[in-house]
């Protein structure tokens, strides 16, 4: 009989230890040797050791471009490329498609605006951007008037008390006598438009014409060049560059010689010049 204790011990199994995959990245994701060339330069290169770290830089990848369509920047020569970039990115799709919005006083030459909104498109500029631009330049010259009204308030305030001071009880008779002067020339409207109505060397000149109106020939302080005709001369002053620039430091002595010339001209019997 045999007993209990005498049974055969079976001896306990043992699972088969795993086998571990001999690729070049180990199960818990660290990479090992055999990574391929080209993986490993960029491994090396960003100091990766595992696969989590690839994930997290994939990661802020897609925060810096966003997960939808990308932009792919074209060759500088690419011009239907970069036509798509500049649709894309909301470029009306033709130059009279620009909506210029402006609520400033600045008058705007429609020809002038219609070039800028084809410049705009050639440029690529959006809505938002070709009206910033505009805006910005149409502010910047309004402030300029604004700047220039001031100072022409100023320098007219000035010539009123270097007059006073020169004529005194007088003022007021020449100053008359210098708009008399002026209407019967036709140029008042132009001075008081360029600031000059109220100039002191305007005002000494038109009072000398006032007082030689009684003769039947003004002669001018400096007569017209023998070669020129003055008619001739007085158009070469309107095409002057510091007769059209109203802040031009020139444009005060060629305004004296536009009078004069004017004169001339109208006491020979010729045509004056409006401008």
């Amino acid at each position: 009989m045999t007993e209990i204790l005498d049974t055969p011990t079976i001896p306990a199994q043992t699972e088969a230890p795993a086998t571990e995959p001999t690729g070049w990245m180990s199960p818990d994701g660290e990479f090992r040797n055999g990574t391929p060339d080209g993986i490993q330069a960029l491994l090396d290169k960003k100091q990766w050791t595992n696969v989590g770290q690839l994930a997290d830089a994939y990661g802020d990848l897609e925060k810096f471009k966003g997960m939808g369509e990308h932009l792919v920047i074209p060759e500088a020569e690419d011009a239907e490329g970069w036509n798509d970039i500049y649709n894309k990115m909301g470029r009306p799709e033709t130059s009279d498609a620009y909506e210029l919005k402006y609520e400033g006083d600045i008058a705007l030459d429609d020809d002038l605006t219609s070039s800028f909104k084809q410049f705009a498109h050639g440029l690529g500029l959006t809505q938002k951007q070709f009206n910033d631009i505009v805006g910005f330049q149409l502010d910047a010259i309004a402030a300029q008037e604004t700047a220039f009204g001031t100072q022409l308030d100023t320098t007219k305030a000035e010539n009123v008390e270097l007059l006073k001071q020169k004529y005194g009880i007088q003022y007021d008779a020449k100053m008359t006598s210098a708009r008399a002067t002026a209407d019967s020339l036709g140029i008042y409207e132009t001075l008081n438009s360029k600031g000059l109505a109220s100039d002191p060397d305007i005002i000494n000149m038109l009072a000398t014409i006032a007082s030689k109106s009684g003769e039947d020939i003004l002669t001018p302080a400096s007569p017209a060049p023998a070669s020129k005709s003055p008619q001739e001369e007085l158009a070469e002053i309107q095409k002057n560059p510091a007769f059209l620039d109203k802040f031009s430091p020139n444009r005060k002595e060629l305004m004296k010689r536009y009078m004069e010339l004017n004169t001339v001209i109208a006491n020979s019997g010729g045509q004056r010049s409006n401008r």
